[in-house]
């Protein structure tokens, strides 16, 4: 019977007998194996992306991209918000088209383009795969503190969201940590998962939110229908869920995971939204930012440093870069729970004020060579919207 020492020298004496070559060959077809692979991942996310699906995914929120993508170049988009799901619930593209109209006396198109966990960094694709071909006369940068954070703990979703394979090399070189190296080598994937999610068909089971960009420029409030009361009824329901919710998950970890360090006005999101705002500039776009706003209860906990770097850079946007920031006095209902579905979202109400006020003193004004006025006081809206058809 050959004892495991007897087993262990025979299976040394095998491998020693096995020609070098062999070796070089076999760690030669493992390595081409592997680089066809990822050429083939990164061929099919070129294609993929190509093909107008990039932004196909499993779970469409907060609002369709792939939907707005799919529109042909009009060339009669007026307002583009770009932004997170805080610009999702608090700028409503009904709320704004409806004011617009009614002081231009003409049609207008406003759309809302915000993703979740949007910051500078994610603003930059965005534009550029969905604006850039049919830019809008003004573009809306809806921004909070996390938005100009270099250091954002939701960087690596940033990335895997809306890198694209030519964006590979700077994400590779830029990646503060692991997370963020992997996430930039995701469209060695994602093409595949992004196909799988198409052929599944998944990107079409959440029609309330295609009806919504088809119709009303997307957003989470839509206004001017009836078919709009029953998905605001619906999305309001939620309300007492998600302040449970954020106040057992969120609010109690805001200052550890959402500034436990904070950089604004340097590194790359500063450096990715100054790309936008030039980019915009030279497609023909007027460029504003709105200060988003947040409910008391979670603005308290921004630790009072991460409030002035923050406030320090948009000063030194608005100086140096001469574009106008726009601070709505929310006092009214900053304290309000009935005005916020959470403790950073809108509630309805709030959102058609704000998306009123943005109207008359941002948007207005520029379509129109006018200042933009300072910030003030919003006021509460009493009138209902009118009926509006879908655009």
């Amino acid at each position: 019977m050959t004892s495991p020492s007897d087993q262990n020298h025979e299976t040394q004496r095998a491998g020693e007998s096995t020609p070098p070559g062999e070796h070089r060959h076999t760690t030669v077809h493992g390595l081409a194996v592997l680089l066809w692979t990822v050429l083939f991942g990164l061929g099919l996310t070129t294609a993929v992306d190509a093909m107008g699906l990039k932004y196909v995914q499993g779970v469409i929120w907060p609002t369709d991209l792939h939907t707005y993508g799919l529109r042909p170049p009009s060339g009669d988009l007026d307002v583009a918000v770009l932004g997170s799901s805080r610009a999702s619930f608090g700028l409503t593209p009904a709320v704004m088209d409806a004011c617009l109209e009614g002081r231009l006396d003409r049609p207008t198109r406003t759309v809302n383009l915000a993703r979740v966990f949007g910051t500078g960094h994610t603003m930059r694709p965005i534009y550029r795969d969905l604006l850039h071909v049919d830019p809008p006369k003004v573009l809306l940068l809806a921004v909070a503190p996390e938005a100009l954070d270099d250091t954002n703990p939701k960087m690596a979703s940033s990335i895997t969201g809306t890198a694209s394979v030519s964006d590979i090399p700077r994400e590779l070189a830029e990646a503060r940590e692991l997370g963020e190296g992997l996430a930039a080598l995701r469209p060695v994937v994602r093409g595949a998962e992004t196909l799988a999610f198409f052929l599944a068909g998944r990107h079409t089971e959440e029609a309330r939110l295609q009806w919504i960009m088809n119709h009303h420029g997307g957003g989470q409030w839509c206004d001017g229908s009836e078919a709009c009361d029953h998905q605001n009824d619906d999305l309001s329901r939620v309300m007492g869920r998600r302040w449970e919710e954020a106040v057992r998950t969120v609010l109690s970890s805001v200052r550890l995971q959402h500034f436990g360090e904070y950089v604004a006005g340097e590194g790359r999101v500063h450096e990715a939204m100054l790309d936008v705002i030039d980019e915009a500039r030279a497609d023909g776009a007027q460029v504003a930012i709105v200060v988003m706003p947040l409910h008391e209860a979670f603005a308290v906990e921004i630790p009072e440093a991460v409030r002035k770097s923050f406030a320090a850079a948009l000063d030194r946007l608005a100086e140096e870069h001469n574009v106008p920031v726009y601070r709505p006095d929310v006092r009214r209902w900053a304290g309000d729970k009935r005005s916020w579905i959470d403790p950073d979202h809108l509630a309805r109400s709030a959102s058609l004020d704000l998306s009123r006020a943005v109207c008359r003193d941002v948007v207005h004004p520029l379509l129109t060579g006018e200042p933009v006025r300072a910030s003030r006081k919003l006021r509460p809206s009493r009138q209902r919207l009118r009926r509006a058809e879908p655009r």
